[in-house]
Formats: structure tokens, sequence, C-alpha cells
């Protein structure tokens, strides 16, 4: 029992350190609450069984009333407090560079950023993941492309694609590494198109990588080179396709 509490202790005073980091004030409180809560009830209980000559001493009607209401919040608040450190969309305060962006993918976004309203376009970036790395990948466009796809200030983007879930379609063909041969797949990539200044989902999206293999300079390689695999990037003309709707509208 005195190992789980010193587990307990420990774990809510490193999710409470992780809340304030994050900015969460009120999660961050309480879980320091429930980092103390054990010393505090082991420190009462002695207290009280010294008072009443070594026994247990009874509890009240409004005591136990009390302890049931506090037993209740605090449940209630802890439950909060976990989701909002490991499931709710947190602001970030810094974006330096463009592929700062891609936090937007992990429940991050930047009240700092364009606002997606009115008229378009609306600038947007576009983040896949491909390959053997778990990374997400800045979408290179065409250099003649629309200035709403092209490269800008961080700020003035409004959107973010992230094509995060990838799967392989047809083997297109094969690349060769210093490691080894690499198979390379078709994309199949699936995401959502998120406005970053309030991390808001606009749409789920769903669009298909080239049929042509582009073998790319470098790749990480884990375990043996043939059980990886590289999947196509879509074409830009496939992009505007399925974007576009969000781009221009």
């Amino acid at each position: 029992m005195l190992r789980l509490a010193i587990l307990f202790t420990i774990a809510s005073a490193a999710f409470s350190f992780m809340s304030f980091n994050r900015g969460g004030v009120i999660p961050g409180v309480v879980f320091a609450i429930c980092a103390i809560l054990p010393l505090a009830v082991v420190i009462v209980s002695t207290i009280r069984s010294k008072r009443s000559g070594g026994q247990p001493a009874p509890i009240s009607p409004l005591g136990k009333g009390i302890m049931g209401a506090v037993s209740i919040v605090l449940v209630a608040a802890l439950a909060y407090s976990v989701y909002w450190t490991f499931w709710s969309t947190k602001p970030a305060d810094d974006l330096d560079n463009s592929y700062d962006l891609a936090r937007v993918c992990d429940k991050t976004y930047f009240p700092q950023s364009a606002a997606y309203t009115g008229a378009g376009p609306h600038p947007i970036m576009v983040f896949t993941r491909s390959g053997t790395t778990s990374g997400l990948k800045q979408v290179d466009t065409p250099y003649d492309s629309p200035p709403e796809w092209r490269f800008q200030d961080e700020k003035q983007y409004q959107l973010v694609a992230c094509l995060d879930d990838v799967s392989s379609g047809d083997k297109v063909g094969e690349c060769e590494f210093d490691k080894g041969t690499v198979p390379v797949y078709q994309g199949k990539y699936k995401g959502r198109v998120i406005e970053p200044r309030t991390g808001k989902k606009v749409a789920d999206v769903e669009v298909d990588g080239n049929r042509t293999k582009d073998c790319p300079t470098i790749t990480m390689v884990y375990g043996d080179a043939k059980d990886s695999r590289i999947h196509t990037q879509p074409d830009f003309a496939d992009l505007k396709r399925v974007l576009g709707t969000y781009v221009n509208g």
C-alpha cells in the first residue's frame, strides 16, 4: 500500500509539472493536490489516532458527507486534468518557422496564426507521414504554384493539412540505399484539414500518392531494409483537387 502511495505521489507530481509547463494551471494544481494527498492523509490519520489514544477515531456523519463531496469533486477534477493533459488541443507560444506548424497535427494550435475566415484564398501548409520514419514531412509545391500554396511567412497560414495516416497501395518500385533496397508503394493518405489559429478541424480528407516512384536522397531504415517501405507522395494536382475546396472557398 505504501509503495502504491509513493508511486501515485511521484506520478501526480510529474503530471503537475507537465501541466504547468503546457500552460494548464488548473490541471497543474489538481495534480499537485493529488501529489500531496497521500502524505496529508497519513498526517491527519496519525494525529487523530494519537488524540484517541491509539484507536481509530470515529468520523461524524457530517465529516463523512464532507469527505464524500470532496472525493467526488476531486475525482471529477482529476478526470478533467487527465483529459486536458493527454487529449486536449493546447496553445503554443513559439511559431518561429513554417515547420513548427507540424505541431498542429499533434493537438497544438498557434493563436498568433491568421484566422480561417472570409473569402479565399486561404494559405495552406501540407504535411505527410511516409517512408519508414514516423516524422512528418513538409510537402514541397512547384515554384510556379499559386501564392496560397507556396512557402511564406509562417503566421500567414490559415490552414494546415495533416496527411499523417498512410497505408500502402500497389508496389511501384524499389529504391537503392547504402544499407540495401527499400520497396516503394503507392501511398494512400487519410488526414485532416485544421485551422492552426484554433486547432479546430475543418474537414477530413483522403488522397492517393502518385504511381511513380521518387526515391529520396536519404531515408530512415529500421532493421532489415527489405522490411521497411517508402510511400509515394501525392501529386500537386491531386492535392489541389482534394484541398482546393478549403483553400479557395
